[in-house]
């Protein structure tokens, strides 16, 4: 995922405010530390706690199916093109491995179909963007079906990995 950065960046601003919560009335004085943080924009956000929350289960050939898949995505609509012959030759996995990797992706809710053979990954484990484009892609995510199984011409059953579309 190569990435370019244009930044911007400027100074602090420190002063003393008096905040009020609107809901008791009450008073406090904050320091407020007001910064123009740096602009970064054409890279990819990656929720590394949300990201770690689904590999800790994978083992090691299918963090590989996991990598592959996060180098696949289009960076324009976090779609990816998928077959398990494709992924298993690719990672040097058998196509169990990589069944099983997806399962448990699909499970997670890592990704979902969009039509045969095309999947999104859900932006809430990485996007390249902003936030209006991660919210964006979101909805659009939100839409595609949920729990789609591994059985079908796109992702064989581990019982016949030789299925494939």
């Amino acid at each position: 995922m190569p990435k370019t950065t244009a930044k911007k960046r400027s100074t602090d601003t420190v002063a003393y405010q008096k905040w009020v919560n609107l809901e008791t009335g009450e008073e406090k004085e904050f320091a407020v530390v007001e910064r123009e943080v740096e602009f970064d924009k054409n890279f990819y956000k990656i929720f590394l706690l949300d990201l770690l929350s689904i590999t800790k289960n994978l083992g090691k050939g299918k963090i590989k199916v996991l990598y592959y898949i996060l180098e696949k995505i289009n960076p324009s609509d976090n779609l990816f093109l998928a077959r398990v012959a494709d992924i298993a030759h690719a990672t040097n996995s058998s196509p169990n491995t990589v069944t099983s990797a997806i399962n448990m992706l699909l499970e997670a809710d890592f990704f979902r179909r969009k039509m045969q053979g095309v999947y999104m990954v859900s932006p809430r484990y990485i996007v390249k963007g902003n936030s209006n484009k991660r919210k964006g892609l979101m909805v659009i995510y939100k839409d595609l079906p949920q729990g789609f199984q591994s059985k079908s011409a796109d992702f064989p059953s581990t019982e016949n990995p030789t299925e494939l579309t």
